[in-house]
Order: C-alpha cells, then sequence, then structure tokens
C-alpha cells in the first residue's frame, strides 16, 4: 500500500489519490470477498458457483459453469485483479477475472452491495463458429 507522501510525488495524480482519510462505512475488505459464492438462480446456465482464494499476495478466482452434459465444469484458476476506491484504501469497488478458452475468452467484472455478489460476465468468441459475443449479469450470494 502506498503512503499519502509517496502518492502526492506522482507525475500524474488528482486529488482523489490522497483524499483516503475516509472510509466508505459500507466497503468491502479482502476478507469479505473470499470465500464460495453460489447464483441465486439455481438454473443458471453459465456461471453456477465462484470460489474466492487467497494465496500470499494474491487473490484467485475458480469459476464453475455448465457443461453440455449439465454437470459442473471448472473454468479453471485465474488471478482475480482488484480495484479499491482509492490509492491507500483497503476498500474494494469491484475486481476482473479473465479466462482464455482458446475457443472463447471470459472477462467478468465482479462487485459486491449489501452482501450480494454481482458478476457482469462478457464471452468472446474467437473461433469461426459465427456465434455473437455476449454479456450476461448474475447474482451470487456466499455460501455459510
Amino acid at each position: 500500500m502506498k503512503h499519502i507522501d509517496e502518492t502526492t510525488q506522482l507525475p500524474y495524480s488528482k486529488l482523489a489519490d490522497i483524499d483516503t482519510t475516509v472510509y466508505r462505512s459500507w466497503g468491502i475488505t479482502i476478507e469479505d470477498i473470499l470465500g464460495s459464492w453460489v447464483n441465486i438462480y439455481e438454473p443458471s446456465k453459465i456461471v453456477r458457483r465462484i470460489v474466492l482464494e487467497r494465496e500470499a499476495d494474491q487473490v484467485y478466482a475458480t469459476m464453475y459453469g455448465i457443461g453440455k452434459d449439465g454437470t459442473l465444469m471448472n473454468w479453471g484458476r485465474a488471478p482475480l485483479e482488484i480495484y479499491y476506491d482509492s490509492l491507500n484504501s483497503e476498500v474494494i469497488e469491484g475486481a476482473y477475472v479473465r479466462y482464455d478458452m482458446g475457443f472463447m475468452e471470459n472477462f467478468a467484472c465482479i462487485n459486491i452491495k449489501k452482501g450480494v455478489l454481482v458478476l457482469g460476465h462478457f464471452s468472446k468468441f474467437k473461433d469461426d463458429s459465427k456465434r455473437h459475443n455476449y454479456f450476461n449479469r448474475e447474482f451470487f450470494v456466499k455460501e455459510a
């Protein structure tokens, strides 16, 4: 984490970069996002489950979609890129994860408000299937 003194010396900075004394009372931290999250819409055929885990200083996402046969399909583990509400803050505003499955890339933006993880999911096809790229939004709650 940068200190305010270091931040003010950056060549491209703005007032919001150094105004870090006020934390939002509703903000979330790393500990809040860790764990297993399940889709509130059980019949979802895109992302059914998300597991967020920390290893050293990195948080990883493992997403589970639904395969052709209707069973859970592990998309693999990918680094989660976390975005904070300011340069010195521990309050998380959102996160981003990317999966490259060869024939398709998946980009997922995550934010959590009032205990609900909102996943904005972009799928981009790279094969010659002529399928349209698509966007989907899904909602998750943390498993107890």
